[in-house]
């Protein structure tokens, strides 16, 4: 397992990007990227980044930027990305026992319909389908999907093809993947795919330490988006947290994140709904100089 301490800094700061954690992982093929860390693995991660670093909110380290305060020496931020349940049940318990603060970034259709990512779909698709081949739209020829090796090259071929594309809809193409693998019924998973709802976020609010942010209504990448459809991603996202829980939103986190996920048209209409950053997922550390709209990130897998 990686020290992720040895990614902090004296004069920098930086930001550690999860997503979930869950008591065991026990699929073959899904969570293969380990988005979803294992319990006993989070916890030596936040015990070494606990004794090794400061720990400090998102409010503060927008401040430190804005004022241009030094940070405090070997300063981080916890986020995670898309809003699972198990950042509350499982995360949260380990976080506040050692005052630890952090943001969650919440996706509104995803907590409003317990709704899978397309990603998700693909995954659990290919780990229980009976199919033995399958052809996918770019190549015209059938590739087998006999084992587990065989399987992630394809969902890495898909993950790459698709989040590259502006044409592909990654919606529609999940629903593809699950008819060609003829998986009829999703049976999701209680850790893997259950999403925070809104009387959560409402609850786990009222704690000081923790902070939601928006994260867009459909988690699409907004680079691609034409600017109706960018406003109504991201404002619908908020809105979602505001009219809900009361809560004052001030920040976001790009889907993807990518470099080239996100430009200055979407900064601007960030700015225009009163968010004052947006961290990315390009892997670094920052400064006191770094924007808040270009924040990157450590993934922590």
């Amino acid at each position: 397992m990686i020290n992720y301490s040895h990614y902090l800094k004296k004069n920098r700061h930086t930001i550690f990007l999860f997503h979930g954690v869950i008591p065991k992982n026990n699929s073959l093929l899904r969570n293969y990227t380990k988005k979803h860390l294992e319990l006993k693995t989070f916890k030596k991660i936040i015990k070494d980044l606990d004794q090794n670093g400061n720990c400090i909110s998102i409010d503060e380290l927008s401040e430190h930027i804005i004022k241009k305060k030094k940070f405090p020496d070997y300063s981080f931020t916890i986020t995670f990305d898309d809003g699972f349940e198990n950042n509350l049940i499982i995360a949260a318990p380990i976080l506040l026992n050692l005052n630890m603060p952090f943001t969650i970034y919440v996706t509104s259709d995803f907590a409003e319909k317990n709704v899978m990512s397309w990603t998700d779909k693909i995954e659990y698709a290919f780990e229980h389908t009976k199919e033995k081949t399958i052809i996918l739209p770019w190549s015209k020829k059938e590739i087998t999907i006999i084992n587990v090796d065989q399987k992630v090259g394809i969902i890495n071929e898909i993950r790459d093809k698709v989040k590259k594309s502006k044409t592909i809809d990654p919606s529609k193409f999940s629903d593809y993947i699950l008819e060609k693998l003829k998986i009829k019924k999703i049976y999701k998973d209680k850790f893997l795919d259950q999403k925070i709802n809104s009387k959560q976020i409402c609850d786990f609010s009222k704690n000081k330490l923790i902070c939601f942010g928006a994260h867009t209504k459909t988690h699409k990448v907004l680079s691609y988006l034409k600017l109706k459809e960018l406003e109504k991603e991201i404002k619908i996202s908020i809105d979602f947290l505001k009219k809900n829980c009361g809560l004052e939103v001030k920040y976001f986190s790009y889907p993807e994140g990518f470099e080239g996920s996100y430009n200055k048209k979407v900064i601007e209409v960030l700015k225009k709904f009163g968010i004052v950053s947006s961290p990315t997922a390009i892997h670094g550390t920052n400064t006191i100089n770094t924007s808040l709209f270009d924040l990157k990130r450590i993934m922590v897998t």
